[in-house]
C-alpha cells in the first residue's frame, strides 16, 4: 500500500500549483466589518446603505452577502425572489460567485441588467475577474462595501467618484476606515496604483486604523512582499488577537511561504469563528494538505461536502480532493469511492477531470480494487 504515496508524485507539482491558485481565489475574509471598534460605526460605514440608495435594476443579480441587506433596505429589488423556487435560486446565486459558467447560465435565464456584489472581494473574485474581462458588463459604482455593474457599455466608473462618498464621513477615523476598505476594493479591481494612493491618504489622517493596516497587508501580499505583509498582520493581531481579516491574510502568506504549521494554527481560528463558511473550510483543507495533516484535511473536506449538500451546491471538486487525501493515507477503497462519486457527479474542469481519471486508474491498478 505504500505505493499510493509514490503514485501521486507525478502530479504533485501541477496539483500543488492548482491548490495554491484555487486557495487564492477562494480564500475570503469573513469578519464583520469594523468589529474591533469600541464605538459603533455609522450605518453609512458599516453597511451597504450608500450603495443601495440609488441602485436600480429590473432584474438584479446579487451575491449571498448582499441578500440580507436587500431584504432589510431594498426589498423592492427582490420581487422575483418571492416566487416559487426562490430558495433554489438563491443557492445558485450564491454559488455563481465561484463559477462564472453558472453565472452565465443564470444570466440567460433571468436577463440581468444590474449586478451587486457586497462584502470582501475575495469571496467573489472569480466572478469579478470574469466581469472585468467581459464586453457586456460595465463597472458602474464602487464604495467601501459594494461593487455594482450594469449591462452594456455605459460610462465606466472612475476612482474620482470615491471622493463624493468620502464626504459622507466627517471624522478622520471613519474617513481612514473608508479609505482602507475602498483600497481593498481597488486591489480586487486591478487598480493597484489607486489602492496605494488611498492607503497613503488614510495614513495621513493619523492613527492606526486596523482596516487600513489590513488592506496594506493585502497590498504587500499581492506584490509577494511576504515579510512586510506578515509584519503588518502581527501589528494588527497585537491590538486585536482575533481580528479575522489579519488571520486570513496571515494564514495565506504563511501557506505560500511553506510555513504550514503556523498557517494551520491561524486557519483553525478562522474556521472556529465561522464553521459554516465554505471558502474558509476549503482553504483550511489545502493548508492541512500542505502540512501533511491528512486526517484533518479529510475531516474538513467531509464537513465541506456536507455544507455544500445542504446548500444544494456541487461537491465533485471537494470529492476529488478528498479522494486524493485518502490516497495519501493509502486508503484505496475510500479514495476510489470519492473519485468515482466526483466523476459521476460531473462538472469538473478539464484538467481536474483528467487528474481524477488518471488517479483513479492508478489506484485501481495498484490495489486491484
Amino acid at each position: 500500500m505504500a505505493a499510493f504515496s509514490s503514485l501521486l508524485s507525478r502530479h504533485r507539482r501541477w496539483f500543488a500549483f492548482a491548490c495554491a491558485a484555487v486557495a487564492l481565489l477562494s480564500l475570503g475574509w469573513a469578519w464583520s466589518w469594523l468589529s474591533y471598534r469600541r464605538q459603533p460605526a455609522s450605518p453609512e460605514l458599516s453597511t451597504p446603505k450608500l450603495a443601495l440608495a440609488d441602485l436600480h435594476a429590473q432584474s438584479l443579480y446579487f451575491n449571498g452577502s448582499a441578500h440580507p441587506w436587500l431584504v432589510a433596505l431594498r426589498p423592492d429589488l427582490l420581487t422575483e425572489h418571492r416566487a416559487e423556487g426562490a430558495a433554489e435560486r438563491l443557492r445558485a446565486f450564491a454559488q455563481a460567485v465561484q463559477d462564472p459558467a453558472l453565472f452565465r447560465k443564470l444570466d440567460r435565464q433571468h436577463h440581468f441588467d444590474g449586478l451587486l456584489l457586497v462584502g470582501e472581494p475575495r469571496q467573489y473574485q472569480p466572478l469579478l475577474d470574469h466581469l472585468l474581462e467581459s464586453k457586456d458588463w460595465s463597472l458602474s459604482y464602487v464604495d467601501h462595501t459594494s461593487v455594482v455593474f450594469l449591462r452594456g457599455r455605459v460610462s465606466d466608473w472612475q476612482p474620482a467618484a470615491l471622493s463624493v462618498v468620502e464626504q459622507k464621513f466627517s471624522s478622520s477615523r471613519e474617513r481612514a476606515d473608508f479609505l482602507g476598505l475602498a483600497a481593498s476594493k481597488m486591489l480586487s479591481l486591478r487598480k493597484t496604483d489607486v489602492a496605494r494612493d488611498l492607503l497613503e491618504r488614510a495614513d495621513r489622517l493619523g492613527g492606526e486604523s486596523l482596516e487600513v493596516l489590513c488592506t496594506r497587508a493585502e497590498y504587500h501580499m499581492n506584490r509577494a512582499e511576504w515579510a512586510r505583509s506578515l509584519a503588518l498582520t502581527e501589528r494588527i493581531l497585537s491590538k486585536d488577537p482575533g481580528h479575522l481579516g489579519a488571520l486570513a491574510t496571515r494564514s495565506w502568506v504563511l501557506f505560500v511561504t511553506k510555513r504550514y504549521e503556523e498557517a494551520l494554527m491561524a486557519s483553525r481560528k478562522l474556521i472556529e469563528a465561522y464553521p459554516g463558511r465554505s471558502h474558509l473550510l476549503f482553504s483550511h483543507a489545502r493548508i492541512a494538505h500542505g502540512r501533511g495533516a491528512f486526517d484533518e484535511e479529510i475531516e474538513v473536506l467531509t464537513r465541506l461536502i456536507r455544507v455544500a449538500q445542504e446548500a444544494g451546491s456541487p461537491t465533485a471538486e471537494y470529492r476529488m480532493y478528498l479522494g486524493q487525501a485518502y490516497a495519501e493515507k493509502s486508503e484505496a477503497k475510500d479514495a476510489i469511492d470519492q473519485l468515482v462519486m466526483a466523476l459521476n457527479e460531473g462538472g469538473l474542469p478539464e484538467k481536474q477531470l483528467k487528474y481524477t481519471q488518471e488517479l483513479l486508474a492508478r489506484i485501481r491498478s495498484r490495489s486491484g480494487l
